[in-house]
């Protein structure tokens, strides 16, 4: 299925030439992929990469430098089936060009315009502002607005001061992690669109297309429902992990070492650990208690879970971070709302290839909570 797609870069004059408008779209049979990932959280960036034909490598030549010059990188898209205005997927500027000789393909490279922010670190200093005050005081500096209109009337505290520095006081935060650390003291966060920053507490904006199996739209959902023990990489990786056995995880010494090795063991019960390991009884998704066990422990399993799914669909570039998306008709494991990690777009013109890829992530399932039963904890025996 195609999609069709505006891809328009806008050169700024320099010394040697005029300023012109470069758009490519799916019949000018120039573009052979573009692909876009949207991302939220922190310190992640969107960013574009398109590889355009271009004979004679004459564009290229003619694009100013983006060490030297802002050039803006804008891409539409139009869903299949669908007559409706594009849809602005991605606003950023150029900040990597490239060429190949003899294919004659040029490729071009843009983030999104937080990029500015993330490279300059200041010693700055606020007082009696809030968190959302300040990151529009900052953000004006780079000709960004913010919208904070999610946040309805929450009232936010003002500083007494806050300062750009990094924990402990070595270094000068970045403009941008300042931002960041301001609005996760009031447990907000925020992402660019544009010349905008959205600021928000948790995705409120339901989708408005419910995703089924068979319904046209969802190419594939790969679902994963994970034990998560300790921090790591996300939770989910490596990571000085107490109590835990060597493998993956580091490896306990000491004092703890015993009690480590009879968790390991599976033959003794420990403070920390419950004696786990797969039931013959039990079909579902986690590691139950083994028969004939003298406790249970059903508080660590769910508190320790972390549900991801990554959801194909034919290109949806209506769907956004501030999104919750909701799958239904998959089973009670996985149907109910889901939040946006990330999103990639792929443009692949004339193949049929053209895609949306969805990272999601959210907490238990009412069907998980059901096989989970009571949250409590059982003992009985010595």
């Amino acid at each position: 299925m195609q999609t069709n797609f505006r891809l328009v870069i806008a050169m700024p004059a320099t010394g040697v030439a005029n300023n012109f408008t470069k758009t490519y779209t799916q019949e000018d049979q120039a573009v052979q992929s573009i692909e876009v990932e949207l991302k939220k959280e922190k310190s992640r960036l969107s960013y574009l990469t398109a590889n355009i034909r271009d004979p004679g490598l004459r564009v290229f030549g003619q694009l100013p430098e983006p060490a030297f010059f802002d050039v803006p990188v804008t891409l539409y898209m139009v869903e299949p089936a669908k007559t409706s205005t594009p849809t602005l997927v991605f606003d950023g500027k150029m900040t990597k060009l490239a060429a190949k000789w003899p294919s004659q393909d040029v490729e071009i490279v843009a983030h999104d315009k937080s990029i500015d922010m993330r490279r300059r670190a200041r010693a700055r200093t606020f007082k009696n502002m809030t968190s959302v005050q300040i990151v529009q005081k900052i953000a004006a500096e780079y000709g960004l607005s913010v919208d904070a209109s999610s946040l309805g009337d929450s009232k936010l505290v003002a500083r007494t001061i806050s300062h750009g520095l990094a924990p402990g006081g070595v270094a000068y935060l970045s403009d941008w992690e300042h931002c960041v650390r301001e609005l996760e003291s009031d447990g907000l966060r925020m992402h660019v669109r544009g010349s905008k920053i959205y600021v928000e507490q948790l995705p409120t904006s339901l989708f408005a297309t419910t995703f089924r199996p068979g319904d046209g739209r969802v190419i594939s959902l790969d679902v994963s429902i994970n034990h998560v023990r300790g921090p790591g990489d996300m939770g989910n990786t490596k990571g000085n992990v107490a109590l835990d056995h060597s493998g993956t995880e580091q490896a306990v010494s000491g004092a703890a070492a015993s009690e480590a090795q009879k968790a390991k063991d599976g033959d003794g019960k420990t403070h920390s650990h419950p004696v786990g390991g797969p039931s013959s009884k039990h079909k579902g998704a986690h590691t139950e208690d083994t028969t004939g066990a003298r406790w249970t422990n059903q508080v660590t399993p769910r508190r320790g879970r972390k549900d991801e799914a990554t959801l194909m669909l034919n290109p949806t570039p209506s769907l956004y971070l501030t999104n919750l998306v909701p799958l239904a008709g998959f089973g009670a494991k996985i149907d109910g709302n889901w939040e946006v990690l990330s999103i990639k777009h792929a443009v692949v013109p004339g193949s049929g290839g053209s895609n949306t890829s969805v990272s999601l992530e959210r907490g238990t399932s009412k069907g998980g909570a059901k096989q989970a039963g009571t949250v409590a904890f059982a003992y009985s025996g010595a």
